[in-house]
């Protein structure tokens, strides 16, 4: 009875973790032609999906990025001016700059051995349409919703 209990658990345990792989990993075929579905989707209806705007939030949810796009807002900065600007390491730096690539907020061009970093002005107006969407307000939702 014990080993059929343990091999029950282990049943249940091993069905989610496949579903939950299947789910966060696109990689798998049908999984990825699921994401790409639903990419494909969004894009033909300017629609962002909820990872890319929770990477354009994630790209502002620190210090340390706010003041990269402080000095950013300046002009073009390579990372070695930037990492001594903020007093930060090269690895962090990197970490950050990452964030900010990957949600579009920044442009990187390189040349010869040195990484040049812009706010790129595409992912700057995305930013702007996201925040527009989901703060805009649905005239017909009753006040005591809204409360």
């Amino acid at each position: 009875m014990y080993t059929e209990k343990k091999s029950t658990i282990q049943q249940a345990c091993a069905g989610f973790l496949e579903r939950r792989y299947l789910l966060h990993r696109p990689q798998e075929s049908d999984s990825k032609k699921k994401y790409q579905e639903v990419t494909n989707y969004a894009k033909k209806r300017d629609i962002m999906t909820n990872s890319e705007t929770a990477k354009i939030f994630k790209a502002f949810c620190d210090e340390k990025r706010l003041e990269i796009l402080t000095h950013l807002r300046e002009a073009e900065h390579c990372a070695t001016e930037l990492s001594d600007k903020l007093n930060i390491g090269n690895s962090t730096l990197s970490h950050h700059m990452k964030i900010l690539y990957d949600s579009g907020i920044v442009n990187m061009r390189k040349e010869g051995t040195f990484v040049y970093y812009s706010i790129s002005e595409e992912g700057s107006e995305q930013a702007r349409k996201v925040l527009d969407t989901i703060m805009k307000v649905n005239k017909d939702t009753p006040d005591a919703l809204l409360n």
